[in-house]
């Protein structure tokens, strides 16, 4: 029985204007609800890119940046 399987991962930050424009669902920081229409982008990446694929995008706490973790 195995309860973690060790999977690829990537970590990648964007720089923009202003990270407050960027907002995570309050219980589930890997649901992006603003700016509109970014987590339908999102979601249609992943996919595309196959089964077992995930990503989601939040907000730095400190610089204007949004982190990408796919």
């Amino acid at each position: 029985l195995a309860l973690y399987s060790d999977v690829p991962s990537l970590q990648m930050k964007a720089k923009v204007p202003d990270r407050t424009d960027f907002v995570t669902d309050a219980d589930n920081e890997a649901i992006c609800v603003s700016p509109t229409g970014l987590q339908g982008q999102i979601d249609k990446a992943v996919a595309a890119a196959g089964a077992g694929a995930r990503a989601f995008a939040r907000p730095s706490g400190t610089e204007d940046v949004v982190r990408v973790y796919a």
